[in-house]
């Protein structure tokens, strides 16, 4: 799953729980939540082909991005600072854009959403760190992670759903 389908979705729920430990703990179940459901995210084509090789590492050590893996991160990203910037502005998580005092205020008054987020994209963080630096533990963690992704569905189908998904969680968080 992209990383802004996970974003949207962790803050969409986080806005309803107060306590920042149980958003962050519901943003951490989302994640493999919506990783389970079947879904296209360019799995196989992130990493430089042979990485995938169980005899070389396989899964655990340190690798390298693919061309493919960089635009993919890129395109992603880019797509969740856009969003970021139009929450930003229309007042929704940045109050007084681009005053950064009033965004650490909002931080503050409203840490749920950012613990919420952080559960939301947590398994995800570990798998970069695992990729850049080989540091993969605890090995079980990630064994979990890739085993409840086995369902894969075609790139079209993949990418309305999450998209649908990140449309209806961002229309969720600002109603």
């Amino acid at each position: 799953m992209l990383e802004t389908t996970h974003v949207l979705t962790a803050l969409a729920i986080a806005k309803n729980i107060s306590n920042p430990f149980l958003a962050f703990g519901a943003g951490l179940v989302s994640h493999f939540v919506l990783d389970a459901i079947p879904h296209y995210d360019f799995q196989g084509k992130i990493l430089k082909q042979e990485y995938y090789n169980e005899e070389k590492g396989g899964d655990f050590g340190k690798k390298e991005f693919s061309r493919t893996g960089k635009i993919v991160i890129f395109s992603d990203l880019t797509v969740s600072l856009v969003i970021f910037l139009y929450l930003s502005l229309s007042g929704r998580i940045w109050p007084n854009f681009p005053d950064l005092i009033s965004f650490a205020f909002f931080l503050f008054d409203n840490l749920h959403l950012a613990a919420g987020v952080l559960g939301g994209v947590l398994p995800d963080l570990a798998n970069l760190v695992c990729i850049k630096t080989g540091f993969c533990q605890p090995k079980w963690f990630f064994k979990f992670h890739k085993k409840i992704q086995i369902v894969k569905i075609g790139i079209v189908p993949g990418l309305i759903f999450q998209i649908a998904l990140a449309i209806f969680s961002l229309y969720y968080f600002m109603r």
